[in-house]
């Protein structure tokens, strides 16, 4: 009986010293990278190829042609740029993926009318997903930004945002 005590009290020993060591040779959630910082209000937008300035505001749409809610937002985004036509004071930039004339045929394709488009990596973006929309002003800082397809309070929000108030009507 003594003997057989002593065995279990070895390997049970043992088990936890091979436990220990596993988790000392395994990275922690502590020690992996940190989580890449998102955009937030009040932070300069900084998208290579993005030029604001030509208005008072720009609406930046950051899609991507794998996403649903992307295609589902762009009767929205028609109505925005139907909306904001007659107005120099908002100018709509379309970013993504795809290269330029591939994003402005998508756009195009859906009436969305669009002042410029840019391609950029969706992974070089501060961004959780697409459709996300920022708001920039004339010298690039982020004014509100929306992440995913909106419902209508967030519709409106962005209406409300740009001075456009007949748009989703």
């Amino acid at each position: 009986m003594g003997r057989r005590l002593e065995l279990a009290i070895n390997v049970s020993s043992l088990l936890i010293l091979v436990t220990i060591a596993v988790m000392i040779r395994l990275p922690h959630a502590s020690s992996a990278a940190p989580a890449r910082p998102l955009y937030q209000v009040g932070d300069l937008l900084q998208i290579p190829g993005l030029h604001v300035g030509k208005a008072s505001q720009t609406l930046v749409l950051v899609v991507s042609p794998s996403c649903h809610f992307c295609e589902a937002s762009m009767p929205f985004y028609k109505s925005l740029g139907q909306a904001r036509a007659a107005s120099s004071q908002v100018q709509i930039i379309a970013a993504g993926p795809d290269e330029v004339a591939d994003t402005r045929a998508n756009f195009a394709s859906h009436g969305v009318v669009i002042d410029d488009a840019i391609r950029v990596s969706l992974s070089d973006l501060k961004v959780t997903g697409t459709p996300t929309a920022i708001l920039v002003d004339r010298s690039g800082t982020i004014i509100e930004l929306w992440r995913g397809q909106l419902d209508g309070q967030g519709e409106r929000s962005v209406e409300a945002a740009l001075g456009l108030t007949n748009a989703g009507s």
